[in-house]
């Protein structure tokens, strides 16, 4: 999808100050190509990035002064980038790519180095370390789907049918599994306690009395031996 980057990137076959308008970043060096007869001798590829960074002279000094003069030695270093407002061209204010951090330095305090500005003046600049290498990825953090109440009242109520019928109903409803799954202790709890109901009264009658059935087994005999006396007599 495009952002607002896509449309004021400026068109050039290099970065410039304006790529860096919301903020600094932090790249690792593929190499570095180095062409004297160029105005801008020095270009720094980067990983992840289409146009070379071309450092001015100061930047390139800030560069041999901490990683020596062998821009071979420069792949897989990093640095940060960031846009300097004060950076002047013919007088004026037009901005400019500076390096605030640096990998592979002694220390791990920040270092200030002085460098020519112009004829006249020294400008100090500060490099801050970075470590060696880039921190892994952070691990994606995965939503849990929300769950929806009526699934969780659906499973409510067919587990007050038993075991047997809930287990119909979590076969039938795939997409009411999940909210049955983030209760399914409550749930197991109230298939069990259906269960015994049904197992203790599965018509819904008073549990039967075992000695009191005897008793009217009994009289039930008793009447039946008194009538076939009666109809013998007869």
């Amino acid at each position: 999808m495009a952002n607002m980057s896509d449309v004021t990137k400026p068109k050039s076959d290099q970065l410039n100050a304006e790529d860096f308008l919301s903020g600094d970043r932090t790249f690792t060096i593929k190499s570095v190509d180095i062409d004297t007869s160029k105005e801008q001798p020095v270009s720094v590829f980067l990983e992840g990035v289409d146009r070379p960074f071309k450092p001015s002279k100061s930047m390139s000094r800030i560069m041999e002064y901490f990683w020596g003069e062998d821009q071979t030695q420069y792949g897989q270093r990093r640095l940060t980038l960031f846009r300097d407002d004060s950076v002047t061209w013919g007088g004026e204010k037009v901005g400019g790519i500076r390096i605030s951090h640096m990998s592979n330095l002694k220390g791990t305090e920040p270092v200030k180095v002085a460098l020519a500005a112009n004829k006249k003046s020294r400008k100090t600049f500060t490099i801050t370390p970075l470590p060696d290498s880039a921190p892994a990825p952070a691990a994606k953090q995965h939503a849990a789907p929300a769950i929806n109440p009526a699934h969780i009242e659906a499973a409510k109520a067919a587990a007050k049918l038993g075991t047997d019928a809930f287990k119909v109903w979590f076969r039938d409803n795939s997409a009411m599994r999940e909210a049955a799954k983030s209760i399914m202790g409550e749930l197991q709890k109230a298939c069990a306690e259906s269960d015994k109901a049904m197992n203790d009264d599965p018509f819904g009658l008073p549990p039967v009395d075992d000695t009191r059935q005897a008793e009217l087994d009994a009289a039930q005999a008793e009447f039946a031996k008194q009538r076939a006396a009666e109809l013998a007599a007869e």
